[in-house]
C-alpha cells in the first residue's frame, strides 16, 4: 500500500515468497510512503515485523521505452534556437506524461557544452479537448425574430467536461456579459432570454464563452433581426450593380400619384447572387419629421438598384429590385 497523503491506497498483492513483481499503478508524485499488510490479516491493531531484503521501485516510460527515463533527440531540425534570449516550441508529441527538458550550447569553433547531470526543468501535460459550438439559434441572418427572443446553442467537448457558459450581447460596440450558466453537461443545449433586443427593426448580436476550467473556447459571432427588414433580394444567378436610389415620397390624393419630396440616398452598390441588401442599415436615423416637406399626410420611404439613367434594375425572371414602405405623419 502506499499513503496518497489521506489515505492507504492498494498497490496489489504479493503471495509466497522469494522475489516477486507485480505492476503498480497511480504512482503520480516524486516521493511515496510504502507499508507492507499481511493478506489475511484484519482489524489489526498492533505492527508486524517483515524481513525484507531488499525492495525497487521503478517508473514506466509512458511511451513505450525502457523503464526509467528515456531520453529523445529533439527531432525537429529547423527549430535549434539561433539567437539570444533563447527560446523554443515544443509540442508534446506523446500527448499525456510526463516531461523533461534540457539543453545543451553548441559553438562553432567550441567544445559542446557538457550535458547537464540536472534537468532544465520538468513538467506534467493533460491532453483535455476544446469546447466545441453547433446548433445555434436563431440562425445567422434571421429576420423577423420577436423582441427579447430566447437564444440557444449547444457545448460540448471531448472529456465529457461540465462547463461554464458565459453570454455576451454587443452594446454601443462593445462586447457586455448578460448571463452565465454553470455545470453546463457536455452535449447540452443551453439558453437565455436576449432581454436588451427591446427594439424592432435592429440587428442583434451575441455570443458564448466555455470553460470546462482547464480550457475555454470563445463561439464565433451570431446575429438575427428584429422585426421585418426592409431589403432587396438579387435572387438572380448573377450578381447585379448599379445606383441604390432611396427617396421619400408623398402621395397627393387628388391627383393620386406619388410624389418625390427628397432623395436620402444616391449611391453605388453591388448585390451578389442570391444575396441581400438590408437597406435598414443604410436608412435608420438617417432622416426625421422635421425634413419632409408636405406637412401631414401620406408617405412612404422607396428605394430601388437603378441604372445611370434611373432605370430600375432587375434579376432573373424579370423581378425587379425595388422596395417600399409606407407610412403617415401627423403634426
Amino acid at each position: 500500500m502506499y499513503w496518497t497523503g489521506s489515505s492507504w491506497s492498494s498497490l496489489g498483492i504479493i503471495t509466497g515468497t522469494g522475489w516477486k513483481n507485480f505492476t503498480a499503478t497511480g504512482l503520480t508524485s516524486s516521493t511515496y510512503t510504502i507499508q507492507l499488510v499481511g493478506a489475511l490479516e484484519t482489524g489489526d491493531t498492533s505492527m508486524d515485523s517483515w524481513l525484507v531484503d531488499c525492495m525497487f521501485l521503478r517508473t514506466y516510460n509512458a511511451s513505450n521505452g525502457p523503464w526509467g527515463r528515456d531520453w529523445m533527440v529533439w527531432s525537429n531540425a529547423s527549430n535549434p534556437d539561433m539567437g539570444s534570449p533563447w527560446s523554443w516550441m515544443f509540442n508534446y508529441p506523446n500527448s499525456t506524461g510526463y516531461y523533461e527538458f534540457y539543453s545543451k550550447g553548441k559553438k562553432t569553433g567550441f567544445d559542446n557544452e557538457v550535458t547537464p547531470g540536472v534537468v532544465d526543468s520538468r513538467c506534467y501535460y493533460q491532453y483535455v479537448p476544446y469546447p466545441v459550438f453547433s446548433n445555434w439559434s436563431p440562425k445567422n441572418g434571421s429576420a423577423n425574430v420577436s423582441l427579447a427572443p430566447v437564444v440557444s446553442i449547444m457545448v460540448s467537448n471531448a472529456a465529457n467536461n461540465n462547463m461554464m457558459v458565459t453570454w455576451y450581447n454587443k452594446v454601443n460596440g462593445s462586447w457586455v456579459m448578460f448571463a452565465v450558466d454553470n455545470n453546463v453537461s457536455s452535449g447540452s443545449n443551453c439558453s437565455q432570454c436576449y432581454v436588451n433586443a427591446s427594439v424592432n427593426g435592429e440587428w442583434w448580436l451575441w455570443k458564448v464563452n466555455a470553460s470546462d476550467g482547464v480550457n475555454w473556447s470563445e463561439s464565433n459571432e451570431y446575429w438575427f433581426y428584429t422585426g421585418c427588414q426592409s431589403k432587396l433580394v438579387n435572387t438572380g444567378s448573377t450578381n447585379i450593380s448599379g445606383f441604390l436610389l432611396i427617396q421619400l415620397q408623398y402621395y397627393n390624393a387628388s391627383q393620386a400619384v406619388w410624389v418625390v419630396d427628397f432623395d436620402a440616398v444616391c449611391d453605388f452598390r453591388v448585390i451578389n447572387s442570391s444575396d441581400t441588401l438590408g437597406l435598414d442599415t443604410i436608412f435608420n436615423n438617417l432622416v426625421n419629421s422635421d425634413d419632409l416637406s408636405y406637412g401631414d399626410g401620406l408617405y412612404q420611404v422607396y428605394a430601388a438598384l437603378v441604372s445611370p439613367d434611373g432605370e430600375v434594375l432587375v434579376c432573373d425572371g424579370g423581378v425587379r429590385l425595388e422596395a417600399s414602405y409606407e407610412f403617415e405623419v401627423e403634426y
